[in-house]
């Protein structure tokens, strides 16, 4: 028979695994051009800004440039870096098609 302590760190981590699945799946829910219908997150900490920093910056400067976008544009800060955040996975694949580095910039002179 379990304890009545055992019952409670049970319950507990199977509330907890419930609500990481479905902050999981709400996250991925959404499509990525509406920012705004992520459900609303906890407050980010600086320890989770750090670990979101990290995983953005090595992505490259590109999808860097790409978050400072959105969030420029008005997009809310947390969906979107933890969005960018989970793309660390594909790193690879986004540094083997050059998705890691900024075009060059163009300048076009117009003709008077």
């Amino acid at each position: 028979m379990m304890s009545s302590a055992a019952v409670a760190v049970a319950a507990t981590t199977a509330r907890e695994a419930k609500v990481t699945i479905s902050s999981s799946t709400a996250l991925l829910a959404p499509a990525a051009t509406d920012l705004n219908a992520y459900p609303p997150l906890p407050p980010l900490g600086d320890a989770r800004l750090r670990h979101l920093a990290a995983r953005i910056h090595r992505l490259g400067e590109r999808p860097l440039y790409q978050v400072l976008r959105e969030l420029r544009d008005g997009a809310n800060l947390v969906p979107v870096l933890e969005r960018y955040a989970e793309l660390t996975n594909y790193t690879g694949l986004i540094r083997a098609f050059g998705g890691d580095v900024l075009p060059p910039l163009r300048i076009v002179e117009r003709s008077s």
